[in-house]
């Protein structure tokens, strides 16, 4: 297509493809479950936020193609703070005060996942 194109303006166009990651799918269940329970233990209910699928690319999808696993996001944000911007804005910062929920949860799901998988 991009050659014809090219073609009715007297041009030429070579055109490669280059397959990136596999888009990521947060499917094991069992695995989604134990997250949501650990950041239930470490930030209670109110912390868990559902996202509309969506599209996108992360390199973690070629980790999951192997090895089961499972993606979520940590909020960062602090309005009080006025850190409120998505990431890519160039306004965009983080809340530092939030990794130590972060570093918490993958604790309590590393030990949650053990304690299950003895």
């Amino acid at each position: 297509m991009a050659q014809n194109a090219a073609a009715a303006y007297g041009c030429t166009a070579d055109c490669a493809y280059t397959f990136g990651p596999s888009p990521l799918i947060n499917e094991h269940q069992d695995l989604n479950e134990l997250a949501r329970g650990a950041v239930t233990k470490i930030m209670g209910e109110g912390a868990l936020t559902h996202l509309e699928k969506m599209t996108g690319a992360e390199d973690f999808s070629v980790l999951m193609e192997k090895v089961p696993g499972v993606y979520g996001y940590m909020g960062v944000r602090n309005l009080a703070k006025n850190i409120n911007c998505a990431h890519h804005h160039p306004l965009f910062k983080v809340d530092e005060e939030q990794f130590k929920y972060g570093c918490g949860v993958y604790a309590q799901f590393a030990l949650d996942y053990l304690e299950q998988n003895k």
